[in-house]
């Protein structure tokens, strides 16, 4: 672990249009994230989740290479900002999960990130975070990791070490609970609250994160422990 002094701000989400239009720019980004201290490093990354578009594979590739995951994983255990008790709600942490979930939205990067042991390593942070509810605007970029993790059974395994199952079941539980309040809650207040897109987009994420996991023949224990919280969601 490591701390460096920066503004403390959390890390805006990657951009998905726009991007940088020169080369050059591109270039002065992969210069620092190459660089040899970790406050150039951190820097790079800063300016990664400004201007690099998450949907630009080529160049989101060529920042991986430029950092290097561990780098990545190193942030995404480091405590919190100097004076920030709260290490979940850290800008490093933040910024490292937005970059790592960048990293697995895309196809072409799974390979490289697959190939190294590192990787699983993040998994109980994943759930940790799901397991956190204010921790709510970091649940669709956890999500990601946990299926780019699931796809591989190095990463289904340590998904099952850490629970994940139950705790994505248990997560699911709580997200139906919550709109089935949701009409009580428009009755009371008078105004109507349908369910966001980007809900239902996070939502439909677990489901397929939980589907991926549960095979009793792979890990049955994990499956066992899921049970409960699975049929707690069915009929939430």
């Amino acid at each position: 672990a490591f701390v460096m002094h920066t503004p403390a701000q959390m890390a805006p989400p990657l951009p998905t249009g726009g991007g940088m239009g020169a080369s050059d720019s591109l270039g002065k980004v992969l210069g620092l994230l190459g660089g040899k201290s970790d406050e150039e490093k951190f820097a790079g990354l800063l300016l990664v989740t400004k201007t690099v578009r998450s949907d630009d594979a080529d160049a989101m590739g060529r920042v991986l290479s430029a950092v290097g995951l561990t780098f990545v994983l190193r942030l995404l255990a480091t405590p919190g900002s100097p004076g920030d008790p709260s290490d979940e709600a850290s800008l490093y942490k933040t910024m490292a999960l937005n970059i790592l979930s960048g990293f697995c939205s895309l196809d072409n990067l799974l390979p490289t990130l697959q190939a190294q042991a590192g990787f699983y390593e993040c998994a109980p942070a994943m759930i940790s975070i799901l397991s956190s509810p204010h921790l709510s605007h970091a649940f669709r970029d956890a999500l990601t990791v946990v299926h780019a993790l699931a796809l591989a059974p190095p990463g289904r395994a340590a998904l099952a070490a850490a629970s994940a199952p139950a705790s994505l079941a248990a997560f699911l539980s709580a997200t139906a609970k919550r709109d089935a309040q949701r009409p009580n809650l428009e009755a009371e207040q008078g105004t109507e609250e349908p369910m966001l897109e980007a809900e239902q987009a996070t939502r439909d994420l677990a489901m397929r994160c939980l589907d991926a996991l549960l095979d009793p023949e792979e890990h049955p224990e994990a499956c066992a422990e899921a049970v409960p919280a699975v049929a707690s969601a069915m009929h939430a």
